[in-house]
């Protein structure tokens, strides 16, 4: 999964659940859930460098260098989003990264899979976001609480 060195592999997304709320009836209202992964760059490359946990973190583009992520911790410094490197490298304590799509895009699945293990009903909207639809706004609440459950248990 990792291209990063000495970066652990993880195991695959937990398998589907049976659960009540996957099954709609005829005509039931449906609510719908945007489930979004904050930072997600930085949190999959926390997941590979756990020594990057708590620090200002800041991922780059490839292309230009120029801040494409941030975790909390960075955007407490005031680093922004689009910031060139020149303007960020000198703040203290501050971990850079190179832009890894390929893991990204990895995680991205994964994550999605997670999605689809609470819910058939997933519409991928960006590599960080999907639509979730469940049978109303109590299985809505279970639903995030369960990916957010499954998600820290396989990002560690």
């Amino acid at each position: 999964m990792s291209e990063r060195a000495g970066a652990p592999e993880r195991a695959g997304a937990p398998e589907r659940v049976s659960a009540p709320e996957q099954v709609s009836t005829p005509g039931q209202a449906r609510t719908l859930v945007l489930a979004d992964v904050d930072a997600m760059y930085c949190s999959v490359e926390r997941v590979f460098a756990p020594g990057l946990r708590e620090r200002p973190l800041v991922v780059l583009s490839n292309n230009d260098g120029c801040v494409i992520a941030r975790s909390g911790e960075a955007k407490a410094m005031g680093v922004a989003m689009g910031q060139p490197w020149f303007q960020v490298r000198r703040l203290p304590g501050l971990a850079v990264r190179s832009a890894n799509f390929e893991l990204y895009a990895d995680a991205s699945a994964r994550l999605g899979a997670i999605a689809t293990g609470i819910t058939p009903d997933v519409e991928p909207y960006s590599i960080d976001e999907w639509f979730l639809s469940l049978p109303g706004a109590r299985a809505a609440w279970r639903a995030a609480w369960q990916l957010r459950d499954r998600a820290a248990a396989w990002l560690g």
